[in-house]
């Protein structure tokens, strides 16, 4: 973990005044006490674990985390047994403004993935992912 930061899990990402998506896991700039009178409205990186809100996971969530600068979205799919890596959120002049994000990776088990906040630990997919056969894959 990169110093002045931590790991919130499950807790609003206040994206706007309509959307607080609430991440699995999000790594937040600060302290835990800069958040004791208000959420966060932005993260170095958010993952979710997703089985059943793939579809929002994939589909709306990523202009929500786009919007507030995260600059890596992991999507766990845990029926697919994969993880989508969303990275360089970008904005597209509107009206309406269109958030995204630039580049969109699906990597399988049997792949490596390297989180840019820790560039010198790549992680194994499957490391990831529940065993096959378990309740949770």
């Amino acid at each position: 973990m990169p110093a002045g930061y931590f790991v919130r899990s499950e807790k609003a990402l206040v994206v706007d005044d309509h959307n607080d998506p609430g991440p699995d896991a999000a790594v937040i700039p600060g302290s835990r006490r800069d958040y004791v009178h208000e959420h966060p409205r932005t993260a170095l990186f958010v993952a979710e674990v997703s089985k059943s809100t793939l579809k929002a996971d994939l589909k709306v969530k990523p202009a929500l985390y786009a919007k507030a600068g995260v600059p890596e979205y992991w999507v766990i799919d845990l029926v697919r047994r994969q993880i989508v890596v969303h990275r360089e959120p970008t904005a597209e002049a509107g009206p309406p403004i269109k958030y995204y994000y630039r580049s969109i990776a699906t990597l399988q088990a049997g792949d490596m993935v390297t989180p840019l906040l820790a560039p010198q630990s790549p992680v194994a997919v499957s490391s990831l992912l529940p065993p096959l056969g378990s309740p949770g894959s």
